[in-house]
C-alpha cells in the first residue's frame, strides 16, 4: 500500500535526458582531471590531490549511469 502523499510526486529518475543534459554527463570528469594535471605540473600538489579526488568520484559517477544505462547514449 502506497503512502498517499508519494500520488503526487513527480519522478525524474527515469525520464528522457536533453542533449545538453547529455553532454554534461559525458564531459563531467574531464575539467577535474585537466586541472589534476596542470596543478601537478605547476608542483600544487595539494590542489592535484584534492582535484584527482573529485575527478576519481565524477569518473565513479559516470562508471554507475553507464552500467545502469543512463548516461544518455544508446547502448
Amino acid at each position: 500500500m502506497r503512502h498517499p502523499s508519494l500520488a503526487n510526486i513527480e519522478w525524474q529518475d527515469l525520464r528522457q535526458l536533453k542533449p545538453t543534459e547529455t553532454v554534461y554527463n559525458i564531459f563531467l570528469s574531464l575539467p577535474f582531471l585537466l586541472l589534476s594535471w596542470w596543478s601537478a605540473w605547476q608542483g600544487w600538489w595539494l590542489l592535484a590531490l584534492v582535484a584527482t579526488f573529485f575527478f576519481f568520484t565524477a569518473a565513479l559517477r559516470q562508471a554507475h549511469d553507464c552500467y545502469h544505462r543512463t548516461l544518455g547514449v544508446s547502448k
